[in-house]
């Protein structure tokens, strides 16, 4: 649209001036100053509550609420700023969701929930800071930063180890039940058959030379078929 603003109207069309509109400039000028360049990561339910607010307060003031731009950054969430342009009242709201997530130490990290999922997509999928880096930058979106990226991994890690450990003790009493229902023992200690298979994915992936920063480890119950 080769229009400079674009605005969202909460009433029908008409020439009033005083009609309930909420308005952004998009002039190269505005844009360097108030950080409206790339873009970003925005949740839709977040964005459906803003709207709702600032339209709300539009049609009560009669007056156009005009979008300022990114006021704050942490990682992947920013915060956004909207300005009533009669009464002057703000409206900031941030990107996305903040949520806690647990250090091995016991204590809490606030951030927000873009950057988890962001490091846990890279964590799932064998990848790390550069790999997240390098996909944000080409589409536009500005990175966390690498300490920010290192904590996160850090307390998931850990949450991880946690809940694998939970699943695996659950799996071995199943399993070691098995093997006393049926009378398989080794040396006394009730024992079962496995089947076992493991491997680094470094160097595994497809015309790169990404190196991954996991591996994989399953091992199957013969009677039970499950995985653990």
């Amino acid at each position: 649209d080769s229009n400079p603003s674009s605005s969202i109207n909460n009433t029908p069309h008409t020439n009033s001036t005083s009609s309930s509109s909420i308005t952004a400039s998009l002039d190269s000028s505005t844009s360097d100053s108030l950080h409206l360049e790339g873009s970003r990561v925005v949740s839709l339910k977040i964005l459906h509550d803003a709207f709702h607010k600032i339209t709300n307060h539009s049609a009560v003031c009669q007056a156009p609420v005009e979008f300022i731009g990114e006021v704050k950054r942490n990682g992947l969430s920013s915060t956004l700023l909207a300005k009533c342009e009669k009464c002057f009242e703000e409206f900031k709201f941030a990107s996305s969701e903040r949520i806690m997530v647990k250090r091995k130490d016991g204590t809490f990290r606030s951030t927000f929930q873009s950057n988890v999922a962001a490091v846990m997509g890279q964590m799932s999928t064998g990848g790390g800071f550069s790999n997240l880096d390098q996909s944000l930058s080409i589409i536009g979106v500005p990175p966390l930063s690498k300490p920010t990226f290192i904590d996160i991994e850090r307390c998931l890690g850990h949450s991880f180890e946690q809940y694998l450990d939970q699943l695996m003790l659950e799996a071995g009493r199943e399993e070691k039940q098995i093997a006393i229902d049926n009378n398989q023992y080794h040396q006394g200690i009730p024992a079962i058959t496995v089947i076992v298979d493991a491997a680094r994915l470094e160097q595994k992936s497809h015309k790169h030379s990404y190196n991954a920063n996991s591996g994989i480890g399953v091992i199957f119950g013969a009677v039970t078929k499950f995985c653990w």
